[in-house]
């Protein structure tokens, strides 16, 4: 009887608890539904989409957005601690980050095209470099990864965006940054996209990987909303918040007061009033952040003159547009201005405030930061079958360095991972070492599982490979360029100070050649100027991480006739570097020039550098040094 009295009770028990369940579920509301760095009541008003729109829109609207929105690449991230801008604007994380402390930040990360690289694990390093990085910021964090998943100008396929959802979002908690970075899944809400929940639930990680589901809000007008709605909806079914990530009146011109059906190139434009432009893009906007049953908890609004910015203007013959999209500031019409103050500045958005970290539910902390890590390599030319010693200098401030990798990509193959080791000295011998460039990457982690990385690169020769090395500081130095010191270059100085128009140098009497590398430092990622008799090109190159001590090549595969004249030059698209050598695979054998006298550079003073014109270095003259003679050039 006992026994039997035991059993009803408990069934009476968990028949009470199921019916308290039921109870609880009748009176929750989408506005109670939570997430992580989801405010409980209210939204949060974030701004972008590039820093200086950004800062215009804080410097005329006069109040501080809760958030800001920047994009960075996965496969160089560029635009996280440098400046990064492919036509739409100036992208630098990092400074972000330190002109608006106590904003949260809200950061869209590009495949660039190889999402399947991605899904490989081929970034892996790359994404734990971007999660330690964004988590040192010490404020909510927003991840927007593989942002627009279903836009077909992404090409993302549905496997691929699953796999490094569920990647990444495993690698923020195994980081420990599950409470300050939040995953959102973003739909394009494209008009043009094919409708139906099952195509979005085809591209669904599962509910426990993402923690917001977010949309792009442009012209959804296009389709009576229909895309805005679909995408509420699936938020909805999922029990996610919801997050306006891109919104934009597209195709109006709030300075001009113009609006055009025309996608491709603005034609055919109308005047409106700007009552007009409020009642038929903002306040549908405003109506549909208001309806509780959207349960939309942020929202990011693109502040941007899109005209001035040559990705996206169709008719500046700069690249190839993408479409028209106007100007959508709205400090740029009174009329716009002040009905936005009026829409925003209520109790009902987040903006920059005292407790706006808390009402995210986010808590500052002495976040752990990443060790720093050097790599060592013979800047001479290394003999076919040599053996190469390379060092990593490691350390870290508050924790320590648990176990440091060294990775090697030879002239062009996959990346191989040579070895771990766990304890100093950190110190490689590569046997054998085969004819090309060797490129050479090494890791730091420290015991909590935050990285960095340095890399670095050597070239071996072969027996019958005729090269030319011509250190920068012997050639004829042109603009403000100056010479620098730097016992990391390769004769212990280079040229710098390549950061203003007609800063660089020059070199005459080139030899024929089939091929030439650039050895450089620089903080910033972008293109500089180089001319071969005449004939001007821009060079892409990634930043380095430091003006002097870091240095990487990059290459160019061009038939240089004899006696060529090489310039290398900074103008108005450059970004700025410093430069150790110029190398050229010759097509001729060549007699040992005469040593010249070393030159006595001034130390180096770096300059202020805040942008991608302008830069610290040191300047250049050049040394031609013939460093091995053969017989006909031979590429291993």
């Amino acid at each position: 009887m006992k026994l039997i009295s035991n059993t009803l009770k408990n069934l009476q028990i968990i028949k009470q608890a199921k019916i308290i369940a039921l109870l609880a579920t009748l009176f929750i509301t989408p506005s109670a539904l939570s997430a992580v760095l989801s405010p409980l009541e209210g939204v949060l008003l974030t701004v972008g989409q590039d820093v200086d729109s950004i800062n215009n829109y804080h410097d005329d609207v006069g109040i501080k957005a809760g958030g800001v929105t920047n994009y960075i690449g996965i496969t160089s991230l560029n635009g996280l601690t440098n400046n990064a801008d492919s036509g739409a604007g100036r992208n630098n994380v990092q400074e972000l980050a330190t002109t608006y402390p106590e904003s949260a930040l809200v950061i869209g990360v590009s495949m660039n095209g190889v999402i399947s690289e991605v899904a490989a694990g081929n970034y892996n390093d790359n994404i734990d470099i971007l999660l330690t990085t964004l988590a040192t910021y010490n404020r909510p964090v927003y991840l927007r990864w593989a942002y627009e998943i279903d836009g077909p100008w992404n090409n993302h396929n549905t496997a691929d965006i699953i796999t490094t959802f569920r990647y990444v979002h495993q690698r923020i908690s195994d980081l420990g940054y599950e409470g300050n970075i939040a995953l959102v899944w973003q739909l394009s809400s494209y008009c043009p996209n094919a409708s139906g929940q099952a195509r979005l639930e085809s591209y669904w990680p599962g509910d426990e990987y993402v923690d917001w589901v977010g949309l792009s809000w442009f012209a959804p007008q296009d389709c009576d909303y229909s895309r805005v709605n679909e995408a509420a909806l699936f938020a909805k079914n999922h029990n996610k918040p919801l997050f306006i990530n891109e919104a934009s009146p597209q195709r109006y011109s709030i300075g001009n007061l113009t609006y055009s059906s025309n996608v491709g190139n603005g034609g055919n434009k109308v005047i409106k009033t700007a009552v007009e432009i409020w009642d038929e893009w903002y306040q549908p906007f405003f109506d549909f952040i208001n309806a509780a049953e959207n349960n939309v908890k942020a929202i990011t609004y693109i502040n941007a003159n899109w005209n001035a910015q040559t990705r996206w203007n169709p008719t500046d013959g700069i690249g190839s547009p993408e479409g028209y999209w106007g100007d959508s500031r709205v400090q740029a019409n009174d009329i716009i201005k002040q009905r936005w103050l009026d829409a925003t500045n209520i109790s009902l958005f987040h903006q920059q405030k005292a407790d706006l970290f808390d009402l995210l539910g986010f808590v500052k902390s002495n976040n752990n930061q990443a060790p720093k890590v050097s790599l060592s390599v013979p800047v001479e030319l290394q003999l076919n079958g040599a053996s190469v010693v390379v060092t990593a200098i490691a350390s870290d401030n508050d924790d320590s360095v648990s176990e440091v990798s060294l990775y090697q990509t030879n002239s062009g193959a996959e990346e191989q991972l040579i070895s771990t080791l766990n304890q100093a000295p950190f110190s490689w011998t590569l046997e054998n070492t085969v004819s090309g460039l060797h490129e050479l990457r090494v890791v730091a982690s420290d015991s909590q599982g935050a990285m960095s990385s340095d890399s670095d690169s050597f070239y071996v020769q072969t027996q019958n490979e005729n090269i030319l090395r011509i250190e920068a500081e012997q050639s004829e130095i042109n603009g403000s360029a100056e010479i620098y010191n730097d016992t990391a270059a390769s004769k212990g100085s280079g040229i710098g100070f390549i950061s203003t128009i007609g800063a660089g140098f020059r070199i005459d009497n080139v030899p024929a050649s089939s091929e030439l590398i650039i050895r450089y430092a620089s903080d910033f990622s972008g293109t500089i100027s180089l001319s071969i008799n005449g004939s001007k090109q821009a060079l892409t190159f990634f930043q380095t991480g430091a003006w002097v001590g870091n240095y990487s090549t990059l290459t160019l595969a061009s038939s240089i006739s004899d006696n060529s004249t090489i310039e290398l030059e900074f103008d108005n698209a450059s970004s700025a570097m410093n430069v150790d050598y110029i190398q050229f695979f010759t097509n001729d054998v060549m007699p040992e020039p005469e040593p010249e006298p070393e030159p006595e550079p001034e130390p180096l003073v770096q300059p202020n550098v805040t942008g991608s014109s302008e830069s610290g270095g040191g300047s250049a003259a050049w040394v031609l040094i013939l460093l091995f003679v053969g017989l006909t050039r031979k590429r291993g």
